[in-house]
């Protein structure tokens, strides 16, 4: 037996839900304003692409680092002499570089989202796609077997046709040849 992968929190800080579904495994948000999911045709795959967050696990280091760094220079800058602003200057970059990666995170959480959306659309617009094709291939075999039972049918008509009148110039001959008029 495996061990199950346990599902990283929605980016949007709700719990997350793995659910199976035709055709493969969701992984979705279950915020109800939030529309995050992972669809993949496995449950390890669904959960590997939902728990994938390069770009917001680098943001988070740097912003975990930056805290840090931002922490050691506040105490570095109250134990320096209350006239030397060079401290508070690198403390004031610090967190003002600290709000630009949290804004750049909270924008790859939204991008992400949208991606994984798109995708799931698509899919869905190509399943649609190929039943509806389906379907057409249906009614085109019925037409031809149409066409071929309504050639098949005027076919035997005409031949009928023929054979009745074949008959009456027999019976039209035979009358002249009994009698010398028709």
């Amino acid at each position: 037996m495996t061990a199950t992968i346990e599902l990283k929190p929605c980016p949007c800080g709700a719990q997350a839900h793995a659910s199976e579904i035709i055709g493969g495994w969701m992984i979705n948000c279950l915020a109800p304003q939030c529309a995050f999911e992972a669809v993949r045709d496995t449950r390890d795959e669904a959960v590997l692409a939902w728990n994938t967050r390069p770009v917001e696990d680098a943001l988070r280091a740097q912003v975990l680092s930056l805290h840090a760094d931002a922490g050691d220079a506040a105490c570095k800058a109250t134990q320096m002499a209350s006239g030397n602003r060079a401290a508070a200057f690198v403390v004031e970059e610090l967190h003002a570089r600290i709000s630009e990666l949290e804004a750049a995170l909270t924008a790859e959480k939204r991008g992400r989202h949208l991606a994984d959306r798109l995708i799931h659309e698509r899919d869905a617009r190509q399943e649609e796609a190929g039943k509806r094709i389906a379907e057409l291939e249906d009614l085109l075999s019925q037409l031809v077997n149409a066409v071929t039972v309504y050639r098949t049918g005027a076919t035997n008509h005409a031949i009928g046709q023929a054979q009745g009148d074949m008959a009456e110039v027999a019976d039209l001959a035979q009358a002249f040849l009994h009698t010398g008029s028709v």
